[in-house]
């Protein structure tokens, strides 16, 4: 019995992106470079991901942070929400990096997300991100999700 898991194959538009980081990397790293040079690499290069048809994108703000409802179709009135927070070490990403991945994930589970432009290291020192993230849970706490 084989009990290797099996993944199914990236399409041509997320290896195209996974090909553009590594050559990215290649090519401009650099340890001295501003962190500003990576976070617009990064979101240029997501960018050619795009988001999925049927997904309606919804920004606003929550006590001066930026916002974004990614509302797949269907879901317009639905009270489950998932609540996504980007990756990037605190450091990197924000909701338009990270806006592809979260609609698919959103749309593949037929719920509406949020995701926060939380602030980022390091202009904004620990726990700047951390308090970000709790001011936007509690909001929806606030919001009956």
């Amino acid at each position: 019995m084989n009990s290797q898991k099996t993944y199914p194959q990236l399409g041509f538009r997320q290896r195209l992106v996974k090909w553009m980081f590594r050559l990215l990397k290649m090519i401009i790293y650099r340890k001295n470079d501003p962190v500003e040079r990576f976070r617009k690499g990064m979101e240029f290069f997501t960018g050619f991901l795009g988001k999925p048809k049927g997904v309606t994108l919804e920004d606003f703000t929550i006590e001066g942070i930026e916002a974004e409802w990614i509302v797949p179709k269907g879901c317009e009135n639905s009270e489950t929400v998932m609540y996504f927070l980007h990756g990037g070490a605190y450091g990197m990403g924000s909701i338009k990096s990270h806006r592809s991945i979260i609609a698919r994930i959103a749309k593949r589970c037929n719920v509406r997300a949020m995701h926060i432009n939380y602030r980022l290291a390091p202009e904004h020192v620990f726990p700047a991100a951390v308090e970000d993230s709790v001011t936007c849970y509690k909001w929806m706490l606030t919001q009956a999700y």
